[in-house]
């Protein structure tokens, strides 16, 4: 249960980050939808160093949050990342932690996904986590 509580206080704050990050984004859009900003304002505007910030904002846009357009260029294409397929990884916690003995594939059907989405999903949570 302790784990389950670090890893979803950690997938909050990868949540917590990108809403900061959208705010901002969305405050220096332009008419096209384009925000032009540096990847340290970034860093500073959510309070992390940039490498660490440059690594979670590659996540963002690899898993198709963000656009990159340009050159110091953004776009957001979900402005809540929990309402995207990535909040499936909080439902997958969530079953965990309700039913503990589940096989993968009981963990599938309980979710209503195939046995490959939930390996995507378990995908994503190791990818978001990783450092």
């Amino acid at each position: 249960m302790q784990e389950r509580e670090k890893i979803q206080a950690e997938l909050q704050y990868v949540v917590k980050l990108y809403s900061d990050l959208v705010e901002l984004l969305l405050a220096k859009m332009n008419h096209d939808g384009v925000s032009r900003i540096s990847h340290a304002d970034m860093a500073r505007h959510v309070g992390l160093p940039k490498k660490d910030f440059s690594m979670m904002l590659q996540k963002y846009i690899n898993f198709g949050l963000i656009e990159k357009t340009g050159f110091a260029a953004y776009r957001v294409i979900h402005t809540d990342m929990m309402k995207t397929s990535l909040a499936a990884i909080f439902d997958l916690l969530d079953t965990i932690d309700s039913h503990p003995g589940l096989s993968y594939q009981q963990q599938a059907k309980e979710l209503g996904v195939t046995e490959k989405e939930l390996g995507n999903i378990y995908g994503s949570l190791v990818y978001l986590l990783q450092g």
